[in-house]
């Protein structure tokens, strides 16, 4: 399987270059390190009322990804009764990741 970009993923406004180009979107950049790797994964080529929260939702998506799978593979060992590497009190930590994934 192809491996996606590396989070955490970033978004950069429009440049001054863009501006002067009539190219008013922003860029979801990834890589981790934008200083060792740097690649735009999109581009919201128009900038509309949502374009900021859309962005914001997408990285919350991304970035939590990851977490959010090994959480849901921890709880649901749990819950079918299989032997797991981590303690049980790992699963409630559910709460704070929801609370990051929703930026609450």
């Amino acid at each position: 399987m192809i491996e996606h970009t590396p989070t955490p993923w970033t978004i950069e406004p429009p440049t001054q270059d863009d501006l002067d180009h009539d190219i008013y979107g922003m860029r979801i950049i990834g890589g981790g390190d934008p200083e060792i790797f740097r690649h735009v994964v999109a581009r919201v080529e128009k900038y509309t009322g949502t374009s900021e929260a859309d962005g914001a939702f997408i990285l919350r998506a991304c970035n939590s990804h990851d977490e959010l799978i090994a959480k849901l593979k921890l709880m649901t060992a749990i819950v079918e009764g299989r032997e797991v590497d981590s303690p049980w009190w790992e699963a409630e930590d559910s709460r704070e990741l929801i609370a990051k994934v929703e930026n609450q």
